[in-house]
């Protein structure tokens, strides 16, 4: 169909966002649809775009530990995307702020120095860390802790391609009963490594997703783009490096601002 320049424009946007083109054009077009009748005015196509993302997307809310004791959280994810940070982040916001009682659980042998890392944000924020290597480690660190409000799981970071070690991470967590586990990735991942990700950490399972890295772009559609290509909702943005402060929950207004440009 012919656009007006206005709404070819705002197409435009989104691309240069990093939007997957085919998106793109699905969601301007659908909004084409339900104006092409009327005037055409600028801020109202940008309005009822940016309404039409937010309404795409889905996250969830902050944890609510009268529901769910303990809540069990694995973080999961390439190599590079922080995980480490993103959890240490987590537990100091929900331990310091929130007053819950948190642990942290560390699979993360392979890297050189990470379980000091770890340790380190744990003695700062006050709170106990075990390091666990086999499923049977796991299972016995999370049925110690029963009484947490809230148990952090750090697992190792692990190129896609790498079959094996996602089957370790995949085998080291099944033994957990409810346990919720979020795809950290960055803002900055290209479609196609994305969609990649996306699709062999899937063979694992995850039930939400943490977009890192979003002071490092100017071009946040790749949050859209994840959210099409995994359809779980989104849980947390981080955007430094500062613990805790550099960590939002996520919402879907906010997210389609950014996306817009207008956040």
């Amino acid at each position: 169909e012919h656009w007006p320049p206005v709404v070819a424009a705002i197409q435009g946007r989104l691309i240069d966002s990093e939007v997957d083109a085919g998106l793109a054009t699905a969601i301007v077009q659908s909004v084409w649809q339900e104006i092409k009748d009327q005037p055409v005015e600028p801020e109202a196509v940008e309005v009822r775009v940016k309404d039409r993302i937010a309404a795409m997307l889905r996250c969830v809310s902050p944890w609510d530990f009268s529901e769910v004791k303990p809540r069990v959280v694995a973080l999961v994810g390439p190599t590079g995307v922080g995980k480490t940070t993103t959890l240490a982040k987590i537990a100091a916001n929900y331990s310091l702020i929130a007053g819950a009682e948190v642990a942290l659980v560390t699979l993360d042998t392979y890297r050189i120095a990470a379980v000091e890392q770890l340790r380190t944000y744990a003695e700062i924020i006050g709170i106990p860390l075990k390091v666990a290597e086999t499923p049977d480690e796991v299972r016995q660190c999370v049925e110690s802790w029963s009484y947490k409000d809230l148990i952090l799981i750090d697992t190792a970071g692990t190129s896609q391609r790498d079959t094996e070690r996602l089957q370790e991470v995949g085998i080291a967590l099944q033994p957990i009963t409810g346990i919720e586990c979020h795809l950290v990735f960055s803002v900055t991942t290209r479609y196609r490594d994305l969609a990649d990700i996306i699709r062999r950490f899937d063979k694992i399972g995850f039930d939400h997703l943490i977009a890192t890295k979003l002071d490092e772009t100017n071009c946040y559609g790749t949050l859209l783009t994840a959210y099409a290509l995994a359809r779980r909702p989104f849980s947390f943005l981080t955007d430094g490096q500062d613990v805790p402060e550099c960590i939002q929950v996520a919402e879907a207004t906010h997210i389609s601002e950014l996306i817009m440009g207008d956040a």
